[in-house]
């Protein structure tokens, strides 16, 4: 097929999967989210703490770092499937267009 062929429902496809990939990598690399993730962090941190013994300086960065490296490990992950979803949709019109 020659990429003039293609319908405007075709387009409209891949223009909607490349939307979808630009906004969910947009939440993912925002300073908002970004400070969102480090005030959670600290928060999560302090109630993990709050067990009644006060963490020394160094275990309380340790803790911190922790809980970050989980919560980046999830937004990472949230990030990575609405990227391969949006692939996947323009793959699989990829698969029925080389088809015809």
């Amino acid at each position: 097929f020659h990429l003039g062929e293609l319908s405007q429902a075709a387009w409209s496809a891949v223009n909607h999967a490349v939307m979808t990939a630009e906004k969910i990598t947009n939440e993912f690399l925002s300073p908002t989210t970004l400070a969102n993730l480090t005030e959670a962090a600290t928060t999560e941190a302090k109630l993990a703490s709050g067990s009644g013994k006060k963490l020394s300086d160094t275990n309380w960065q340790r803790t911190v770092k922790a809980k970050l490296k989980e919560l980046r490990a999830e937004a990472a992950a949230k990030w990575a499937r609405g990227i391969t979803d949006a692939s996947l949709h323009v793959w699989n019109l990829h698969q029925v267009l080389s088809r015809k």
